[in-house]
């Protein structure tokens, strides 16, 4: 997972989620990580950014233990970054951020930030097994307070907020609430495939008006009601980790063995490149470039067959 956290003019810099918690990742030619010191050690596999609050919040399970949604103070995280290892400007022993659970998120299985009303009002979204909790920010206490909460008919793979509606993607149904209605109901449409298909979904984009959904081997155009909005579906070659609306009309799927280019317009292919992917951690539309990763186990000890995980990064530019 990952998250920008610069400023327009400012030196490129992201947060990365991964196996053994977050690093700052400050891109340039000769890039560098650093190690983001928190209280306990969690696999990180969302993470997103409010700068306006000072806030990360982030998807994270410590080895043995529960999946929470967890809120970190900004400053603080970057902090531990950039202090020298083991001390602070004082030479101190630097502390660790402390991650601060969200109420009633324990074992959920992903969350949706937002702003929701004409003051851009800060709301969450976690889904926690067959339940959409809906959460908006207290300032007085920098935190999250439940509000709603929704049955769902299956577990959530996938979930946004966009505009005033949230979407959970199901194993075989769009569950989509309209937030700007009090009294809303959550209404379950199904997947436009054969009957018991179970959708691993991979990604959800956000493309103007609409939204672009991908599960299993296909993507779709939705709009706002959770409903098609283009006459074809496409059919990538393969699974993919990630699939991104570049600009109109093209669009670009990552596969683990190749980078695929689509017409937006008909889904026709324009482009294989062979590019081996594992996720796609980040898309930003404005500076038109796109940050991917790719896994893999080394070899270290060829006798006793011991591995490692290595990931390698690669940030793609496209012209429009």
């Amino acid at each position: 997972a990952a998250a920008g956290l610069s400023p327009a003019g400012e030196e490129t810099a992201y947060l990365l989620g991964t196996g053994n918690g977050l690093l700052l990742w400050k891109w340039h030619f000769g890039s560098d990580l650093k190690d983001v010191k928190t209280d306990k050690v969690r696999r990180i596999t969302q993470v997103h950014v409010l700068a306006d609050l000072g806030l990360v919040v982030a998807l994270g399970c410590k080895k043995g233990g529960h999946p929470y949604t967890l809120l970190y103070d900004l400053k603080e995280l970057l902090a531990t970054a950039s202090a020298p290892a083991g001390a602070n400007a004082g030479g101190s022993v630097m502390a660790p951020c402390q991650g601060r659970k969200v109420a009633d998120s324990r074992n959920c299985s992903a969350f949706a930030v937002g702003a929701h009303g004409g003051g851009g009002e800060a709301r969450l979204a976690v889904v926690v097994k067959k339940q959409l909790f809906l959460y908006s920010y207290v300032s007085a206490t920098r935190d999250f307070e439940r509000k709603r909460s929704f049955d769902l008919s299956d577990t959530c793979g996938c979930l946004r907020l966009i505009g005033g509606v949230a979407l959970c993607v199901l194993p075989s149904a769009f569950a989509v609430l309209q937030l700007a209605s009090e009294d809303g109901a959550l209404r379950h449409l199904p997947l436009p495939t054969t009957a018991g298909t179970i959708a691993t979904v991979n990604h959800i984009a956000d493309v103007g008006t609409e939204l672009l959904v991908s599960y299993n081997n296909l993507s779709l155009f939705l709009d706002q009601k959770g409903i098609e909005s283009r006459d074809f579906t496409l059919k990538w070659t393969s699974k993919p980790c990630g699939v991104e609306y570049t600009h109109a009309p093209h669009m670009c799927g990552f596969t683990a063995a190749s980078m695929e280019v689509r017409s937006a317009l008909n889904g026709a292919t324009l482009m294989v490149i062979p590019f081996k992917t594992s996720a796609v951690l980040l898309h930003e539309p404005t500076s038109h470039t796109l940050y991917t990763a790719h896994n893999t186990q080394v070899v270290y000890d060829d006798a006793n067959k011991q591995t490692k995980a290595s990931c390698t990064l690669y940030r793609i530019t496209y012209a429009v």
